[in-house]
């Protein structure tokens, strides 16, 4: 082996051990939408969180912590019978999410 053969097999090998580990871990597509609507209730951006959240329930109808999030998002925007809505959705999937009370 050559000096240069030394020095490009580990490189080469971190970066397929990389790529397993990142395609291993990568997200859900409505685990994505989720964190996406975190940051943008953070962000004060309620239409765009209310948005990711809906594309969260759609592929995951049962996505609970989603429900709750997206009527936390409406009970901001001073929709309260949305954020009801949601929050009893959230007792019906979960009902030992006490939050949600």
């Amino acid at each position: 082996m050559t000096q240069k053969d030394l020095i490009t097999a580990p490189i080469i090998i971190l970066m397929v051990l990389f790529s397993i580990l990142t395609n291993t871990y990568a997200q859900k597509p409505e685990e994505e939408a989720y964190n996406k609507g975190v940051k943008y209730y953070h962000k004060k951006m309620f239409d765009e969180a209310i948005s990711q959240y809906n594309k969260a329930i759609e592929i995951k109808p049962k996505y609970w912590q989603a429900h709750y999030n997206r009527g936390s998002v409406y009970g901001a925007k001073g929709d309260f019978d949305q954020a009801i809505s949601d929050y009893s959705k959230t007792i019906e999937i979960n009902p030992k999410f006490a939050e949600a009370y």
